[in-house]
């Protein structure tokens, strides 16, 4: 599953033009477009901090609600599942007026509306569990970190389990397996990262000769 799979989408687009007092044409259109959410997948990093091996904990598209006990700093990962964002729904109108001058010349007005209702979807979630920034938070499968070589390698593309590793992930920078504790969940995880764009007007005046 990648990340702009969208399963069911819907366009329909409208338009209509017709002409009064001999000289005056006009246009309108509508164009209307149903997207269902893309997927969202947990990742964090491993091995080493900074975002130098991130990795997609479960699969491409599949999201695990995590959460920390406030007080021992344990953390718990549920179930992985689809975890899509909300329906993604637009409407976009143009209008435009011509004036015929003559015979090879016209006035013209165009008016465009992206976004006319102003929808404001959800459209990707903070999907990192651990920090960008911090070189303590990043997940050590096997007890092996990047600079383990071969054995780390290996531990990393064999199934591991995420709740013990994200449990036991280096304490103060060490790179050393000597010391583990929980890493510090990402508040931002799970929040909303992007939004559709707002509604926008686009003005133009030409004339043609």
């Amino acid at each position: 599953m990648l990340p702009t799979d969208r399963p069911n989408t819907l366009k329909a687009d409208a338009y209509y033009q017709f002409k009064w007092l001999h000289n005056f044409t006009s246009n309108l259109g509508l164009f209307q477009y149903f997207y269902e959410g893309s997927p969202n997948t947990t990742y964090a990093n491993v091995g080493y901090s900074v975002n130098a091996f991130p990795v997609k904990l479960f699969n491409f598209g599949k999201w695990a609600n995590i959460t920390q006990d406030p007080n021992s700093g344990a953390i718990a990962v549920g179930n992985p599942f689809t975890y899509r964002n909300p329906w993604y729904n637009q409407t976009d109108f143009s209008f435009s007026q011509s004036y015929n001058i003559g015979e090879a010349k016209s006035l013209n007005f165009q008016s465009t509306f992206t976004n006319l209702l102003n929808e404001h979807a959800v459209t990707a979630v903070n999907s990192q569990v651990d920090s960008s920034y911090s070189g303590t938070q990043y997940i050590t499968p096997g007890g092996q970190n990047a600079f383990g070589g071969i054995p780390f390698y290996a531990a990393a593309t064999a199934p591991y389990n995420v709740q013990a590793s994200l449990n036991g992930a280096p304490i103060g920078g060490q790179l050393s397996n000597n010391v583990a504790g929980p890493e510090t969940i990402n508040s931002q995880y799970g929040k909303p990262l992007y939004w559709q764009h707002p509604r926008t007007i686009r003005l133009q005046v030409s004339f043609t000769f």
